[in-house]
């Protein structure tokens, strides 16, 4: 299979998410389905971190944020189930998958999706420090 077959069946019934972090300047870069998943206005330049962390529930945050502080510090890749919300009431699942890639002449950058995720297959989480096993 394909990642592009992969990644159209996927996508068939989750809106999928792309994002991009680049470590040397600090800016994320999201696609328009992230933007409406997490309910902030798109742009195509680097997005608002802020609005994106008021939408975090307090409980995730540390362990969303502390996530990507391992990602940019090691080649591994992640994958955390946290709770997010644009009115600090009612909260959805989301899932964000992401890795550490490298980029020549820079620090490199962390790459990955997000998806809302039904409550009943939120006690899943996993973690790796090879990305050998994400290729198909």
């Amino acid at each position: 299979m394909s990642t592009a077959e992969f990644f159209e069946i996927f996508s068939t019934f989750n809106q999928v998410g792309l994002w991009r972090l680049d470590l040397d300047s600090g800016h994320t870069f999201c696609s328009a389905t992230y933007s409406r998943l997490y309910g902030i206005k798109h742009t195509d330049g680097p997005i608002n971190m802020m609005e994106i962390i008021a939408r975090i529930h307090p409980d995730d945050l540390s362990s969303v944020m502390e996530s990507h502080e391992v990602a940019s510090a090691h080649p591994m890749a992640y994958q955390k189930i946290h709770r997010i919300s644009s009115d600090k009431v009612t909260y959805r699942y989301v899932c964000s998958i992401g890795r550490f890639r490298a980029k020549l002449g820079t620090s490199g950058e962390i790459v990955g999706i997000a998806f809302e995720v039904p409550p009943h297959r939120c006690d899943f989480r996993y973690e790796t420090d090879s990305t050998a096993d994400l290729k198909l």
